[in-house]
């Protein structure tokens, strides 16, 4: 479940036992992961926020990649806080590609 810390304090304590595993983003403070094995958190890289649009998808997107290639929770917070950090330093939904057109 990827939800952000509002998220997860509407949802309730019990769903950490309804599902595998919670990854809670909490914005500049950085993400939690909490599965039956324990919890882990990482801070969020201190970048200057221009437009906070689409830092939730990021996140989602960077811990996915790295935990479905084999990253352990604490490796995926971290991808996907770094994809966050990316994503807001630009304004709207998605940074500019790294390619040339």
């Amino acid at each position: 479940l990827l939800p952000n810390a509002d998220e997860l304090a509407a949802l309730g304590d019990g769903v950490h036992g309804a599902v595998g595993a919670v990854a809670a983003t909490a914005g500049a403070e950085g993400a939690t992961w909490t599965d039956a094995r324990g919890t882990w958190s990482v801070p969020a890289p201190v970048v200057e926020v221009r437009d906070p649009t689409g830092a939730g998808d990021a996140f989602d997107a960077g811990l996915l990649r790295a935990w479905l290639a084999g990253a352990g929770p604490r490796d995926a917070l971290r991808a996907g806080c770094e994809a966050g950090a990316a994503a807001v330093q630009h304004p709207g939904a998605r940074p500019p590609r790294p390619f040339a057109r």
